[in-house]
């Protein structure tokens, strides 16, 4: 095993409010004089407040199972008792019967058991933060409660795409960071290559469909330029739910005429034929509220039992161009 690195979910982050957002974190400086100087280090960003300390204990009692909730131990086990020995504690609780002996064994489903009630067995974290050596036997056996307990989950330190809202804290697991950037990078160069096998004529189509243009008559040459843009953007477009980048690859993945159907929904975006109504927000089309977002109304419209609505759009803006 290793050291185990734990830090705060941002989805428990304790500055909530306006004025929480804006605490500024200061350092105090010392120079060869001895004089004394605070040095502003801007916006507070961590997510446990200036100077705390928590105090966790991760090993929770089961009222449902009638145990404590230990990863790979669900029963007594000579294992199990193996490690309480090895972890050196002695009985802190003054009316149990071995008060003040050491503790070789355990009873995982007994609540008031000395060991899973000592009070060294819990983990100190300073501002959120903290870690475990697993190579202890007693942070190990801390180290199995986090792992059964729903208040920590693994994680990546940078990157936690499906993070669960009842975590507090992360068990960092760094190679989900590094299968993260492997990610990014697998999708940047499948966009890329996309790109670089298309002709101009398609090109055209998807920078229609992606609302990038709305002319067909666009120069290629800045068609292309938006395109090798929009294969780099991987940020998540309001409304959209995915970024320009996995859009241009969805997109690149469609037969003709689906390609065609969303070239006209965009365009009745830009020619205001579909409006948000300010009253429902959502967005209507002939009347019909149609969705309340853009890719809502995208599915409502390509999907085949709309089929009479988008052939009525697409009639509606051939005769706008003609005019």
């Amino acid at each position: 095993m290793a050291l185990i690195k734990i830090i705060p979910s941002p989805l428990s982050r304790k500055f909530n409010s306006i004025i929480d957002n804006n605490v500024t974190e200061y350092i105090e400086e010392e120079n060869n004089l001895g004089q004394k100087t605070v040095r502003s280090l801007g916006q507070y960003k961590r997510e446990r407040f200036p100077n705390s300390h928590q105090g966790e204990r991760p090993i929770s009692y089961s009222n449902s199972k009638g145990r404590y909730n230990l990863k790979n131990y669900e029963a007594n086990s000579d294992e199990l008792n193996e490690l309480v020995k090895k972890c050196h504690l002695i009985n802190d609780m003054p009316k149990h019967y071995d008060f003040n002996r050491p503790i070789t064994t355990c009873d995982i489903r007994n609540i008031n058991d000395p060991f899973f009630n000592h009070k060294s067995l819990k983990i100190s974290l300073s501002e959120g933060y903290g870690s475990l050596d697993t190579e202890n036997p007693l942070e190990y056996l801390l180290y199995m409660g986090m792992l059964a307990n729903h208040r920590y989950q693994i994680g990546g330190e940078n990157s936690n795409p499906a993070l669960n809202a009842r975590a507090k804290y992360i068990i960092v697991d760094s190679s989900i960071d590094r299968d993260t950037r492997k990610a990014v990078r697998d999708e940047r160069k499948n966009a890329e290559a996309l790109l670089d096998a298309m002709g101009n004529d398609r090109k055209k189509s998807i920078a229609l469909a992606m609302g990038l243009i709305v002319d067909e008559d666009t120069d290629s040459s800045l068609i292309n330029d938006l395109l090798e843009e929009a294969v780099l953007d991987n940020k998540t477009m309001p409304g959209a739910g995915m970024s320009k980048q996995k859009y241009f690859i969805k997109l690149a993945s469609l037969d003709s005429t689906e390609l065609k159907d969303r070239e006209y929904v965009n365009k009745a975006f830009k020619k205001g034929l579909i409006r948000r109504d300010r009253e429902s927000n959502t967005y209507v089309l002939f009347g019909a509220q149609i969705g309340k977002d853009k890719q809502g109304v995208i599915n409502y419209l390509i999907n085949p039992t709309n089929s009479e609505t988008l052939y009525k759009l697409q009639k509606a803006i051939d005769l706008n161009d003609e005019e």
